[in-house]
């Protein structure tokens, strides 16, 4: 029973959540340490593979964050380490003034005093939406020489 709660985010996460890994894959670890910088990565650790991962904008980078270090474990990494991170707009569209309801804006009987003090209406198509996907990437160390034993070198 204690693995539901883990189970039940997995399962949440992976409709929301986008992990794609190009690399090595070795023994699995428990934990992997996180960075945000390069430079805090030690001598003697060699990079294993890349993250690339695509969210929705509206979850949080710290679901994000608990679901790629769970990968990089799966990987063998022990060093997880964000590169980079952008928003993006994944598509603009436009909402169509049929959708709420609203009447033609052609056939709107507008009186002259109004539109003197207020101008021409605009059609509710002049409003855009954009969904918005956070992309975030990421480096997996290993540790040189444990590279080397599970290798045979």
């Amino acid at each position: 029973m204690k693995f539901l709660p883990a189970a039940v985010i997995a399962l949440l996460l992976a409709g929301c959540v986008n992990i794609d890994y190009t690399g090595r894959k070795f023994t699995a670890q428990n934990a992997v340490r996180y960075s945000e910088n390069r430079d805090e990565v030690p001598q003697g650790y060699s990079i294993i593979g890349r993250f690339t991962v695509s969210s929705w904008y509206d979850v949080h980078p710290y679901e994000v964050e608990d679901a790629v270090l769970e990968k990089a474990g799966e990987y063998g990494g022990d060093i997880l380490c964000l590169t980079s991170s952008a928003v993006v707009r994944h598509g603009v569209y436009t909402p169509n003034e049929r959708e709420f309801g609203a009447p033609d804006i052609r056939e709107r009987k507008i009186p002259e005093t109004e539109t003197g003090l207020f101008g021409t209406p605009a059609p509710l198509e002049s409003a855009t939406l954009q969904r918005k996907r956070r992309i975030f990437n990421y480096l997996l160390y290993k540790k040189t020489a444990e590279i080397n034993r599970q290798s045979g070198l």
